[in-house]
């Protein structure tokens, strides 16, 4: 059996495909016809998907708790994203520069009055 492209694929099943720049065919999405069609199927999924949900318990002072890591930077600028468990084992040596990466400043902030 000859294989069908991804594209023909999605059509058949009721999507709307469009070509993404330079990555191909990868805007991909569903119809109000389609979305109908499925309905109860996407309805079931999300009750699943929602029921499997790991609670996300933050701070208890009400703040966000936020799991992308600290920003750091090292005398030659490069910059990467650490948390704080790692951060506190010791220093992170750049391999480029050999200088200990900081906590970088915070950028893009606004004080509030």
């Amino acid at each position: 059996m000859p294989a069908r492209d991804d594209r023909a694929v999605a059509t058949e099943l009721g999507l709307h495909v469009e070509q993404a720049g330079a990555i191909g065919w990868s805007r991909t999405s569903v119809p109000y016809r389609t979305a109908a069609r499925y309905r109860r199927e996407l309805t079931a999924l999300a009750k699943a998907l929602t029921a499997s949900r790991q609670p996300e318990i933050g701070p208890r002072d009400g703040r966000t708790l936020r799991n992308n890591g600290r920003a750091l930077t090292c005398v030659c600028s490069r910059r990467i994203r650490g948390s704080q468990m790692v951060i506190d084992q010791g220093p992170i040596i750049c391999g480029l520069c050999d200088s200990p990466l900081q906590e970088a400043p915070r950028q893009g902030l606004v004080a509030r009055a």
